[in-house]
Protein backbone atom coordinates (compact mmCIF):
# COMPACT_ATOMS: atom_id res chain seq x y z
CA UNK A 1 0.00 0.00 0.00
CA UNK A 2 1.10 3.56 -0.68
CA UNK A 3 1.24 6.21 2.00
CA UNK A 4 -0.15 9.56 0.97
CA UNK A 5 0.64 12.80 2.69
CA UNK A 6 -1.21 16.08 2.65
CA UNK A 7 0.60 19.02 1.09
CA UNK A 8 1.46 22.02 3.25
CA UNK A 9 -0.94 24.32 1.33
CA UNK A 10 -3.77 21.79 1.80
CA UNK A 11 -2.97 21.39 5.49
CA UNK A 12 -3.06 25.16 5.96
CA UNK A 13 -6.38 25.24 4.09
CA UNK A 14 -7.89 22.63 6.42
CA UNK A 15 -6.60 24.45 9.51
CA UNK A 16 -8.08 27.75 8.30
CA UNK A 17 -11.38 26.06 7.45
CA UNK A 18 -11.64 24.62 10.96
CA UNK A 19 -11.17 28.10 12.39
CA UNK A 20 -10.43 27.02 15.96
CA UNK A 21 -7.91 28.83 18.14
CA UNK A 22 -5.62 25.79 18.20
CA UNK A 23 -5.70 25.60 14.41
CA UNK A 24 -4.82 29.29 14.11
CA UNK A 25 -1.87 28.72 16.45
CA UNK A 26 -0.83 25.72 14.32
CA UNK A 27 -0.90 27.85 11.15
CA UNK A 28 1.27 30.49 12.84
CA UNK A 29 3.75 27.83 13.97
CA UNK A 30 3.80 26.17 10.54
CA UNK A 31 4.45 29.53 8.89
CA UNK A 32 7.25 30.41 11.30
CA UNK A 33 9.02 27.34 9.94
CA UNK A 34 7.99 27.86 6.29
CA UNK A 35 8.06 31.60 5.57
CA UNK A 36 9.75 30.81 2.24
CA UNK A 37 6.51 29.12 1.10
CA UNK A 38 4.11 32.02 1.76
CA UNK A 39 3.58 32.85 -1.92
CA UNK A 40 2.86 29.25 -2.91
CA UNK A 41 0.39 28.74 -0.05
CA UNK A 42 -1.28 32.11 -0.66
CA UNK A 43 -1.76 31.22 -4.34
CA UNK A 44 -3.36 27.89 -3.38
CA UNK A 45 -5.70 29.57 -0.90
CA UNK A 46 -6.71 32.28 -3.39
CA UNK A 47 -8.12 29.51 -5.60
CA UNK A 48 -10.18 28.18 -2.68
CA UNK A 49 -11.70 31.13 -0.82
CA UNK A 50 -10.89 34.82 -0.30
CA UNK A 51 -11.60 34.56 3.45
CA UNK A 52 -8.81 31.98 3.77
CA UNK A 53 -6.35 34.43 2.19
CA UNK A 54 -7.31 37.12 4.71
CA UNK A 55 -6.91 34.71 7.65
CA UNK A 56 -3.65 33.38 6.22
CA UNK A 57 -2.20 36.87 5.78
CA UNK A 58 -3.04 37.60 9.42
CA UNK A 59 -1.33 34.39 10.55
CA UNK A 60 1.77 35.15 8.45
CA UNK A 61 1.94 38.62 10.00
CA UNK A 62 1.82 37.08 13.48
CA UNK A 63 4.44 34.48 12.54
CA UNK A 64 6.78 37.23 11.34
CA UNK A 65 6.23 39.21 14.55
CA UNK A 66 7.16 36.16 16.63
CA UNK A 67 10.29 35.61 14.52
CA UNK A 68 11.42 39.17 15.22
CA UNK A 69 11.46 38.64 18.99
Amino acid sequence: STLRYISLPSLIELKLAAGRGRDEADVIELMRENLDKVDTIRQHLSQVHADYVVAFDHSVERAREQEER
